[in-house]
């Protein structure tokens, strides 16, 4: 079994940030647009909920400042940067989300995923159905050469 950080945010891989909420120290719900992957879930909606529970830290550096007083802290002020997710790494506690235009780090103990729709989807069945999805996409790539 995979574990749920950073599994979470390197299959999301080409997903966007689009809504954050909470507070810190506290749980914190992150919204996440992966119109591919969200459409082949049955019901209606447009986003995984991705729950971080206890979280202690939620912070973005653009990779545009490489000074760390330009971290951002404020929720708002992180979805504005429309984050695409690309991968992600453990380094201790902290996990560090690659995105096209900078670094978040977390640090949650936990988490979970639901669709926006309020159905939890373990990890293992999100998994799954983004491994279908590629071996699908890859056929078709390999149909067309």
């Amino acid at each position: 079994m995979e574990p749920f950080f950073p599994t979470i945010w390197d299959v999301f891989h080409d997903g966007c940030i689009d809504q954050v909420e909470g507070s810190i120290p506290g749980t914190v719900t992150v919204f996440v647009g992966i119109e591919y992957l969200r459409k082949r879930f049955s019901e209606p909606g447009e986003h995984f909920v991705v729950t971080l529970s206890e979280c202690k830290k939620f912070s973005f550096l653009p990779y545009s400042c490489t000074d760390e007083t330009d971290r951002i802290a404020d929720f708002a002020a992180i979805v504005e940067q429309c984050p695409g997710i690309l991968n992600a790494e453990m380094d201790g506690e902290v996990c560090r989300v690659f995105t096209d235009c900078g670094v978040l780090e977390t640090s949650s103990p936990c988490g979970s995923v639901r669709l926006d729709s309020g159905r939890e989807i373990p990890l293992e069945l999100i998994l799954e159905t983004a491994t279908a999805y590629w071996e699908e996409w890859q056929s078709k790539s390999r149909r067309r050469s």
